[in-house]
C-alpha cells in the first residue's frame, strides 16, 4: 500500500492522477447512505425470494 501511495503522490506532482481524500468533494457520504439502504432492504428481498 506504501508504494501505490508514494506512486499516486508522485504522479500529481508531475499532473497525472492523484488521490483526493476530501470526504464531501468525493461523495463517499453519499455513495455510503446508498450503499447502506441496499443492505439493508435488499437483505429482506433477497431472503423473501430464497425462502
Amino acid at each position: 500500500m506504501g508504494t501505490v501511495l508514494l506512486l499516486a503522490t508522485a504522479a500529481s506532482r508531475e499532473g497525472g492522477f492523484g488521490f483526493n481524500f476530501d470526504i464531501l468533494e468525493t461523495n463517499l457520504i453519499n455513495l455510503v447512505i446508498i450503499i447502506a439502504v441496499l443492505f439493508y432492504f435488499g437483505r429482506d428481498f433477497l431472503g423473501n425470494i430464497l425462502n
